[in-house]
């Protein structure tokens, strides 16, 4: 499910550095979103999101103060928060069928 929004192009390693086309990058904001898209507990899904976003947006504050830094950073962001908003869909999907099995348990 979730694992599946991890960038495509990518492939993991260590301390929030990714290797694209064989060239290792660090972003500082990445191990936050890694960290949403391994979760598996529903319950921390919403918290996970939101510390992402935000070192995500702080991240994006930075860039803007730098001519916008480099465009596969600014890809990789766009990219990350794109994976975020469905996720939070998802999550929100989650929470509303959580609540109607609640409510059909009460009666």
């Amino acid at each position: 499910m979730a694992a599946s929004l991890l960038p495509s192009l990518a492939s993991l390693c260590s301390d929030n550095n990714l290797r694209l086309d064989g060239v290792t990058v660090t972003y500082v904001w990445y191990d936050s979103y890694e960290a949403v898209v391994l979760e598996t507990d529903w319950m921390k899904m919403h918290e996970r999101i939101q510390l992402a976003e935000s070192k995500i947006n702080d991240r994006k504050r930075v860039l803007s103060q730098d001519h916008g830094g480099a465009w596969e950073e600014r890809q990789a962001i766009a990219n990350a928060l794109n994976a975020l908003g469905t996720l939070q869909t998802e999550v929100d999907d989650w929470q509303i069928r959580q609540s109607a099995e609640a409510e059909r348990c009460k009666r």
